[in-house]
């Protein structure tokens, strides 16, 4: 029997997509936010371009296709390398030549590599775009990739992971005894060895590897250039096809398809030695979506919000139990982990853990009324309205949102999506996936407390002095006793 509630429901909801459709942008939306230009270069290229006249910049974002999930356990370092590495000289620039050319035209760039994609920044004074266009070339196609910046690489990646670890270190780590909690969870809420992470370094890694990377993932098809701000369309589109136009088709990669399945069994985590030194422990109910390209993702947007609202609430306000606490919502093409939750007392984790579990029950159980799902609703969109001023934060967004255009053809709405939201699509999304029964809930509790290591100092500092006093009483003691026996007759 189909529940009248949710029908009716269903049913509104269809009726305020159909209006939002006929009015076109909703009261939210930048007017063309979700229409930039798109152009399909002869070679594969995609260009994705956005005028906008109000500031003298440009924003520039090359989007690859390669990221950490495209490689196994012992080389998953390999697309952060290839990046770090174009940028570390080419046969016309080394790389400091190259830092100074940046700044010296007005420039700033970036890079970053992610699960599924490696992105480059280059945001520049908007009468240098052309030769920042010219710039991103030469890192493509003169990168030097030599043995010694190889080796540079590895050290600086090193670095930004907090160093080579030990021998001693990685066997702890991997028996459980150093790994952070959170890396914990998501070993149980992602459930491949190959997958993880883990204490992944570079030595494994050759040139030959790298430049294989290279040539068989930077290739026109499975690049695209996001341009936003303030610029000659015809102008830089003739240099876009001088330039990257020039790419000689390839074939596509193959990307690694990674099964993943929904964690089986709830899991409650409590820590080992990390952290070793805290003041607070940690309570975190963490759950399993899917991405952000299923139909469930905006209604999880709102189940996210809502409970970022009402644990901070209850948790800070009403009960006193915690100053940073809420709920974090993170999802790319394969999988999405909401978690709520914060830092707490040591002898409050439990009432923590019953708010949490009764918050999220009242979500399940469609308790949460149409009023609260309404109030969400527009604090998402008043925030959406703020959110993107800058043309860098124009670029950001077209390249952060690729998965979803690159799925649809298009960017959706995300206002319009957010607005037709309805409150049994939430209880749904809801009872779905925030299962008790493969919760993974984290009880952090740190080795030694704050307190611990300080009441430990007062005595080691007691021990201390009372040696001090007592090494000092047997020194006078001595030099008293020899200065009797100098003076006997």
């Amino acid at each position: 029997m189909i529940n009248r509630t949710f029908l009716i429901s269903m049913l509104l909801g269809c009726l305020l997509m159909a209006t939002v459709k006929l009015s076109g942008a909703g009261p939210y939306s930048q007017p063309g936010f979700y229409a930039p230009e798109v152009i399909h270069l002869d070679n594969g290229l995609t260009l994705i371009l956005k005028e906008r006249g109000e500031a003298p910049n440009v924003a520039i974002r090359l989007v690859v296709g390669v990221g950490h999930d495209d490689f196994a356990k012992g080389a998953k370092q390999t697309a952060h390398m290839v990046e770090h590495l174009l940028y570390m000289g080419t046969t016309t620039h080394d790389e400091t030549e190259i830092d100074r050319l940046i700044q010296n035209h007005g420039g700033y760039s970036n890079a970053f590599t992610g699960n599924e994609e490696t992105i480059h920044h280059l945001d520049i004074f908007n009468q240098y775009y052309l030769w920042g266009l010219d710039f991103l070339y030469e890192l493509l196609t003169e990168a030097s990739f030599s043995e010694d910046q190889v080796r540079m690489a590895a050290g600086v990646i090193a670095r930004e992971e907090g160093g080579i670890p030990t021998g001693v270190h990685r066997w702890l780590y991997e028996h459980d005894i150093t790994k952070p909690v959170w890396e914990m969870a998501y070993d149980r809420l992602l459930p491949n060895s190959g997958y993880q992470f883990g204490l992944e370094g570079c030595d494994n890694i050759s040139r030959d590897e790298l430049l294989k990377t290279f040539r068989q993932f930077y290739v026109p098809g499975n690049m695209t250039m996001i341009v936003a701000g303030k610029f000659e369309r015809d102008k830089l589109l003739a240099k876009v096809r001088e330039t990257f136009g020039r790419l000689p088709v390839t074939a596509l990669p193959e990307r690694r398809q990674w099964n993943l399945p929904f964690p089986i069994g709830p899991a409650e985590l409590t820590g080992t030695l990390a952290p070793l030194f805290d003041s607070e422990g940690n309570v975190e109910m963490m759950f399993r979506t899917e991405g952000v390209l299923s139909a469930d993702y905006y209604a999880l947007q709102v189940v996210d919000r809502y409970l970022d609202r009402k644990v901070f609430e209850e948790l800070r306000f009403k009960r006193g139990l915690a100053y940073d606490s809420g709920s974090s919502y993170t999802a790319n093409r394969k999988w999405g982990i909401i978690a709520a939750g914060g830092a707490v007392d040591f002898d409050r984790m439990g009432e923590v853990r019953q708010v949490l579990e009764a918050e999220i029950d009242r979500l399940r159980a469609g308790e949460v009324t149409a009023a609260e799902i309404d109030n969400v609703k527009q604090r998402i969109l008043l925030a959406q309205a703020n959110g993107y001023e800058s043309n860098g934060a124009v670029a950001d967004y077209y390249a952060d949102n690729l998965a979803g255009f690159q799925a649809r053809g298009l960017y959706q709405n995300y206002e319009d999506a957010i607005a037709a939201v309805i409150p049994a699509q939430v209880s749904q999304v809801a009872a779905r996936y925030l299962l008790r029964e493969r919760a993974v809930l984290v009880m952090n509790h740190p080795t030694v407390t704050i307190e611990g290591l300080s009441a430990l100092a007062v005595v080691v500092a007691g021990l201390a002095g009372t040696m001090a006093a007592w090494a000092y009483w047997r020194r006078r003691h001595r030099k008293s006793g020899e200065e009797s026996c100098q003076t006997k007759p």
